[in-house]
Order: C-alpha cells, then structure tokens, then sequence
C-alpha cells in the first residue's frame, strides 16, 4: 500500500494555486520537524484532470486541496467526503475534466482509495492565494491527519 496523499490541485496563478502554496507550507512544517509524517506523501498536480486517478492509485486515503469559488464567503472552509462529492449536481472544477468526473471514474476502475476527501477553501478569483489562508488550511490539514 502505498503512503497516505496529500494532493494539492490548481495551476501556477492567482488563487487557484491555493492547494499547491498548502502542500509546500505541509512540507516546510515536516522538514522544520513541527510535524510527525509517518507514511504521509505530499504533491501538487496542475489541473490533472482524470490523471488524478492515477495519482491516488493504491491510496488508502487521499487529500485532496483546492481553492473553490461558489457562493459561498471568501475564506470558507469546505470539507467534503467523496459520497457527498458524488451528489453535485454542479462541476467541482473549472476545469474540462473536475474532480467529480475523476473520482467517478476511478470507482468503475475498483481503483478508487477507500477514504478521499476534499479539503477546500473559498476564495476570491482573480487574487492571489492569501498566506493567512494558507496558513488556516495547512493547520487543519495538519489537525485531521493527527500530524499536530
């Protein structure tokens, strides 16, 4: 089995690099030994699309980290478990090919890990990603893993 995944989703600019700015402050709070990892791996992906199916091949649990835009207030933490990601209606990405569709396709496979989840927080497009917001997200990351 391979380790536990942390995937920071999201592309180089403005907020949408909110998940990969959570993974390198996850990686300088464990190199800085702030943090116990264990079996804990920690990536970025930009926009993959249903390469993410491939990336949480043989997980048993994976998180998934990116900024989200809905209605909801700038700063709100969403916290979705993959049985809720399958109930909207909505896409869950800006992009072609989301998260949703991923996920779906990775069930028919059998290769869908036995825990994911979507760790994400709202923000305002067209910003660049808050480090206070960062820094939130990090530590709750941090929290539910049992790292702090």
């Amino acid at each position: 089995m391979k380790p536990r995944l942390v995937l920071g989703i999201g592309s180089p600019f403005g907020a949408d690099r909110l998940g990969w700015d959570v993974v390198a402050r996850l990686g300088s709070q464990l190199l800085a030994g702030r943090t116990m990892a264990g079996d804990l791996d920690l990536q970025s992906a930009d926009r993959p699309g249903l390469a993410l199916v491939t990336l949480m091949e043989g997980r048993e649990q994976v998180i998934l980290v990116d900024a989200v835009v809905s209605d909801a207030k700038p700063g709100t933490l969403h916290r979705i478990d993959t049985a809720r990601l399958f109930g909207y209606e909505r896409p869950i990405s800006s992009h072609s090919l989301g998260i949703r569709e991923a996920l779906a396709l990775g069930r028919t496979l059998g290769s869908l890990p036995p825990r994911v989840e979507l760790f994400g927080l709202e923000v305002e497009p067209g910003t660049p990603a808050d480090p206070r917001a960062v820094d939130f997200l990090a530590k709750r990351i941090a929290e539910h893993l049992g790292l702090c």
